[in-house]
């Protein structure tokens, strides 16, 4: 929550919400590439999963029902299952 307040955080407190987000990022794409997800795959999903879980939380503090919260959730978890049905895309140079 203390993202939100970035603008009226001084550097260091700036520093240390960014530091958070970015730990919580690194941990769930390691948890995706531990499940075989490829790199740019757990990057991406790593992502889009903190955004929604982040986004969920502001929802919820700002009075979203719960049916709303859970609509958000199923459609990320498919929007995720659907990128993670995609074939993957050869690496390497092009």
């Amino acid at each position: 929550m203390s993202a939100t307040q970035l603008p009226a955080l001084d550097a260091e407190g700036r520093a240390m919400v960014r530091a958070m987000i970015d730990g919580l990022r690194a941990m769930l794409e390691q948890a995706l590439r531990a499940a075989g997800a490829g790199e740019r795959e757990a990057a991406e999903l790593a992502l889009c999963t903190l955004a929604t879980n982040k986004s969920l939380a502001v929802l919820s503090r700002a009075g979203f029902s719960g049916e709303d919260l859970a609509t958000v959730a199923a459609a990320a978890a498919k929007n995720a299952k659907a990128a993670a049905d995609r074939p993957a895309e050869p690496s390497g140079p092009r």
